[in-house]
């Protein structure tokens, strides 16, 4: 009997179009169009090269994966070809997945399976849970309807930079960044875990590039100061200010985050015996027990007595999401005096809420704070991310300005329930003056060494 012929691929010219053929499976051969090819020897050394691949794969059992692989063979791209013939190579190597094994193939199918945790589920060691969810779906369903049915076997850089310009121009670049690292974050678990292509096609200068040398917005003491005396502004918007002043704390760590699943802060995390505060797991740190300076306790105290909330209730129950909230809030209070708290310009934005956590960093490097004190409660991982903050501490010493006012003096409602408490106490001892608890080193009470030369009266809104 005669030896059957090995197929070699062919090509052929119809009504001015170049395709490319070869065969498929017995007696069926598969044709797909070269509308860039204008000759038929390129076209014929093309078929060659597909042929040898279905030839390949049809030999390992993986004919489901023949008419995918012929119709992205046919591509122009030679760096296409080179990435399908890769694969190839390396799943008959044993290191890569079958495609068709995975449930989906293409740039939102792996998203898809990132995103719902399935990829959590199936390569617990390698994948983390995912604590953004909610806000990276919406953000690759943006991407998905330009690259979304896109395969990642055929996935390039030209893929990513034509998703990546359909975006609104007005997208800040720290938000542009965030979208390249979804687009990037895809394709490296498209090679691992799923070893559904050799490598991640994006370079690592594919990334946005996001400005560092913007000038911070930080409120001097006696801005501050005059916010939190201004009863114009709520209460509740003044003791989240002062939280956060003190503190250091990000917004999200403090009032809750939909978009990252962040918890708010509940009474039932405050100790306000001891004068600590238990945060939840920040997006750097797990979760850390944070002191309480002995002004900011003692506020605390005060006002819980006033509130009588239940154990579960969020502490700091505002609405920070628009910064515009805040501003409104300083000219309330009379700070007015420096435009570039409210004007957007080259080299600075506005102030926001998050500035707070600048202000307390610059504060308390300008009052002599230790590095290692300020990041147990900033959660910055390396000193060198406090070095962006020391100009302006530097200034802060220079102008002499101070820290920030004790905030059960500078909150005037604070500091009157205060001295009515202590009038009320030395009533009932008959008169005899009645002073601070005394310290209690058995209570693991904290007491701040400078409270009482911080013994100033806030200013005063007009």
């Amino acid at each position: 009997m005669a030896k059957s012929r090995q197929a070699t691929g062919g090509a052929f010219e119809h009504r001015g179009r170049i395709f490319l053929r070869v065969t498929v499976a017995p007696g069926k051969r598969q044709a797909a169009a070269l509308p860039w090819c204008s000759s038929l020897p390129v076209a014929l050394e093309r078929a060659h090269v597909v042929q040898a691949l279905v030839d390949r794969l049809r030999a390992a059992g993986h004919d489901a994966l023949v008419p995918k692989v012929v119709e992205a063979a046919a591509n122009p791209d030679a760096a296409k070809l080179e990435a399908i013939v890769r694969a190839v190579d390396g799943l008959l190597a044993g290191q890569l997945v079958p495609a068709a094994k995975v449930d989906g193939k293409s740039f939102a199918a792996v998203a898809r399976m990132w995103t719902s945790g399935e990829l959590t589920r199936l390569y617990p060691d390698q994948v983390p849970a995912k604590r953004t969810a909610g806000l990276d779906v919406c953000r690759l369903e943006v991407l998905g309807k330009i690259v979304g049915g896109v395969p990642v076997t055929s996935f390039t850089v030209d893929d990513a930079e034509r998703a990546m310009r359909s975006l609104p121009l007005d997208l800040r670049p720290a938000t542009r960044r965030q979208y390249a690292q979804l687009i990037r974050r895809v394709l490296e678990l498209s090679a691992y875990p799923l070893r559904l292509i050799p490598s991640n096609p994006l370079p690592r200068l594919f990334l946005p590039k996001v400005r560092n040398d913007l000038e911070l917005q930080v409120l001097y003491p006696d801005e501050e100061a005059r916010l939190l005396a201004c009863v114009a502004v709520p209460l509740a918007y003044r003791m989240t200010y002062g939280f956060l002043a003190r503190m250091g704390f990000r917004k999200s760590e403090v009032i809750g985050d939909t978009d990252t699943d962040a918890a708010p802060l509940r009474w039932r995390d405050f100790d306000l015996v001891r004068g600590v505060v238990r945060v939840a797991r920040s997006k750097t740190e797990k979760p850390r027990p944070v002191p309480l300076d002995a002004g900011l306790c003692s506020a605390l105290v005060t006002w819980k007595k006033s509130k009588r909330p239940s154990e579960d209730a969020p502490v700091f129950a505002v609405d920070l999401r628009n910064a515009e909230t805040f501003r409104e809030h300083l000219r309330e209070a009379g700070v007015v005096d420096r435009p570039e708290l409210y004007a957007r310009a080259r080299d600075s934005l506005p102030i926001r809420v998050h500035d707070l956590r600048a202000t307390f960093v610059t504060v308390s490097l300008a009052t002599g704070r230790p590095d290692s004190w300020i990041r147990d409660r900033t959660a910055h991982r390396t000193v060198s991310m406090l070095d962006r903050y020391r100009r302006a501490a530097r200034t802060l010493e220079e102008l002499n300005a101070g820290p920030l006012v004790a905030l059960d003096i500078a909150i005037p409602e604070l500091a009157a329930a205060n001295t009515a408490a202590l009038a009320a106490a030395t009533a009932r001892e008959g008169g005899k003056k009645v002073g601070p608890t005394p310290r209690n080193h058995s209570q693991f009470q904290r007491v701040d060494s400078n409270h009482d030369k911080r013994n100033q009266n806030p200013l005063s809104c007009h």
